[in-house]
């Protein structure tokens, strides 16, 4: 299996943060206009806001890197997928734990996406925290039926 370089994670991530950003505005909007009536509606339209992007941030990941797309938009527009170490497709909660290692990635200042660069398998810390790994499309395994 041929890692994905560091560019091209790059790349599926900025999409990424495009759909998810474009998609938690609207959802910020809408529940602004529907709570915001008072100032200490303001405050609760700021924390409900911000746990449905991060729940549904969470559950765009591990629902497109569990499907048999095997990755988010952004990975898929790339033609990168993520896997487990054998190459097999992931289920929800190897997705989910994945996504929560990125959170752990972010804390680093971004170092542990970083590590992929440095990488010679190109595992990030959140690869190596869940055992995952992006690889190009063209050669990951198919499951056997």
């Amino acid at each position: 299996m041929t890692p994905a370089g560091l560019t091209q994670r790059f790349v599926a991530a900025f999409l990424d943060s495009v759909v998810i950003g474009s998609v938690q505005f609207v959802l910020t909007v809408l529940i602004f206009l529907a709570l915001a009536g008072g100032a200490g509606m303001v405050r609760a339209a700021l924390v409900l806001s911000l746990l449905v992007g991060l729940v549904g941030g969470a559950m765009y990941y591990a629902l497109m890197e569990s499907s048999s797309r095997r990755g988010t938009l952004g990975k898929i527009a790339v033609g990168i997928e993520v896997t487990d170490m054998d190459g097999f497709k992931l289920d929800f909660s190897e997705a989910l734990w994945r996504h929560l290692g990125r959170l752990v990635s972010i804390m680093t200042l971004g170092l542990g996406f970083l590590m992929a660069g440095w990488s010679e398998q190109g595992l990030a810390l959140h690869d190596r925290m869940s055992a995952t790994r992006v690889v190009l499309k063209e050669e990951v395994f198919e499951e056997e039926e």
